[in-house]
């Protein structure tokens, strides 16, 4: 049982990538102001930075699926809170069969009691790719405005930042094998627990949550928001 009543939001567009800083920066991308405004305000303005957990689960879509990303690699420098105009940021058409990537954000707040799981499904682009070879411990989140004209769209790049140091890349294992924390007793027996057909190896379950290793309800509580979350994204996608 989930302990705090998760909120599933997918009530943006998608994600940008810029990498000017030390660190890489993710942008979460709205088409609407208002709703840009309320989620800052409402939900990830409240999340304590050191609590916010980012898991990329990249998977193989085989029939449909609507999913975008935006790529960036032309993107020059730019400072907060300015406009920016470029044809470099595009929405990528979706493929019969291809290999995407979920994106799943959340925090375990105490303030707001509940957990609040920003969800999308997205086609694996060279910049998340880059963000996946160079990310070394730590990202920004920025939240922009994205609005097109004509052949070109601009970007607000709001006032608002997150620091996030739990991010984990994850592969479509975590909903095919077990990922249950096995017991002492079955360690040291060396036996395997198993659901349906798979195992995952420990690393992947490490990745889903990086809390201290006393926390084993938070861990549990980790890896079925990461587990409720691709079954979400998965439905919708088919």
């Amino acid at each position: 049982m989930l302990s705090y009543q998760p909120i599933w939001f997918d009530g943006f567009i998608g994600l940008g990538y810029t990498f000017r800083n030390v660190y890489p920066c993710i942008l979460l991308l709205f088409d609407s102001k208002k709703r840009l405004k309320e989620a800052w305000n409402k939900v990830i303005r409240l999340w304590p930075d050191d609590e916010i957990k980012i898991r990329f689960v990249e998977i193989e879509i085989e029939h449909g699926g609507d999913g975008s990303s935006y790529d960036d690699d032309n993107v020059m420098y730019m400072r907060v809170g300015e406009l920016m105009s470029t044809r470099s940021i595009r929405e990528k058409k979706s493929s019969s069969s291809s290999k995407k990537y979920a994106f799943i954000m959340y925090c375990r707040s105490r303030i707001l009691e509940n957990t609040w799981v920003f969800l999308k499904l997205l086609d694996i682009s060279d910049n998340y790719k880059r963000l996946k070879n160079e990310y070394d411990g730590k990202v920004y989140l920025d939240l922009a405005l994205y609005i097109t004209k004509d052949e070109s769209c601009e970007l607000e790049i709001f006032r608002y930042r997150k620091s996030v140091r739990d991010v984990a890349f994850l592969d479509e294992r975590v909903i095919k094998g077990t990922i249950d924390r096995q017991s002492d007793k079955e360690k040291e027996d060396g036996v395997e627990m198993q659901i349906g057909e798979s195992n995952v190896e420990s690393k992947v379950e490490e990745g889903i949550s990086t809390t201290d290793d006393n926390s084993s309800s938070d861990n549990d509580y980790d890896t079925s928001i990461v587990r409720e979350a691709m079954k979400k994204i998965l439905c919708s996608s088919l």
